[in-house]
């Protein structure tokens, strides 16, 4: 394996950062002039997306320095046990795909628990007492950092006439 692909990747990765960070500054401010802003969070982000590929290239030719850089593959084509699979990802996919097109009419609630738990079982998650808790506690979670923290409105579906927002 070459490092030097991770090397180019890394400094691809940097100057995407440094695109979202032009990017977001050429946004406008609007009317209310606020000191955090619009541009404060893609800009804070595209920053932090150029200092992780900083990183990471410094880690690489660090690396240089001390072996050459080329190095062995490691392991098998696929991890002993779990294959790599298209179908598996394809599954998740289709799910995905599913969950966006029923979420309004069903609801996050009614419709993430089941989502999750179909998402465990095709990542081989198949005992049923961390299947169900996982997938209620996960929901559970979700709803009150959404709803009640930051009062993000969720599509509720027939359970809103019985939800007091």
């Amino acid at each position: 394996m070459d490092q030097r692909k991770d090397l180019a990747l890394a400094v691809a990765i940097a100057f995407s950062g440094m695109a979202v960070v032009v990017l977001a500054l050429q946004l406008p401010l609007g009317r209310v002039r606020d000191p955090v802003g619009p541009r404060t969070l893609p800009a804070l982000i595209g920053g932090l997306i150029v200092l992780g590929a900083v990183v990471v290239a410094l880690r690489i030719l660090r690396r240089w320095r001390s072996v050459e850089n080329t190095v062995e593959a490691e392991g098998t084509e696929d991890t002993e046990g779990f294959p790599a699979s298209t179908l598996r990802a394809m599954s998740v996919w289709a799910a995905l795909f599913v969950y966006v097109l029923l979420l309004r009419p069903l609801g996050f609630l009614i419709l993430t628990p089941p989502l999750l738990a179909v998402l465990l079982w095709i990542m081989a998650v198949r005992r049923p007492v961390p299947l169900v808790a996982i997938s209620a506690l996960t929901v559970v979670a979700l709803y009150l950092l959404f709803v009640t923290l930051l009062h993000v409105r969720l599509p509720m579906g027939p359970l809103q006439p019985y939800l007091p927002f």
